[in-house]
């Protein structure tokens, strides 16, 4: 996997307007603009980005929260490895171990 970091909300939907992401993995409990902001402002501007909730926030009600925010998982930390690693590869529509070409690649 390919991993671009953003240091908070504003510079992550930077990153969602400056090209194709398979998921959106977002904390909920940033400084400044949180997670439910994040996706908020995403989906108003458009982007549709499978997205994952990976949060301190655990109780059912913080689930639900995060779903109806627009994030398609909702994940408590600490996430064991394999649990994250999962979550993401279900979000993007693949089997674990299998590779794909990212636009740019196909288009070469």
């Amino acid at each position: 996997a390919a991993v671009v970091v953003a240091g908070g909300a504003r510079e992550a939907l930077a990153v969602l307007g400056r090209g194709h992401l398979d998921v959106l993995v977002s904390d909920v409990g940033m400084p400044g603009e949180d997670g439910y902001a994040l996706i908020a402002a995403a989906r108003r501007s458009g982007h549709s980005v499978p997205a994952l909730a990976l949060t301190a926030f655990a109780r059912s009600e913080d689930r639900t929260r995060a779903l109806l925010a627009g994030y398609q998982m909702h994940l408590a930390k600490p996430a064991e490895e394999a649990e994250l690693v999962a979550s993401v590869v279900a979000l993007a529509g693949r089997r674990p171990g299998t590779t794909s070409r990212s636009p740019a690649q196909e288009t070469a």
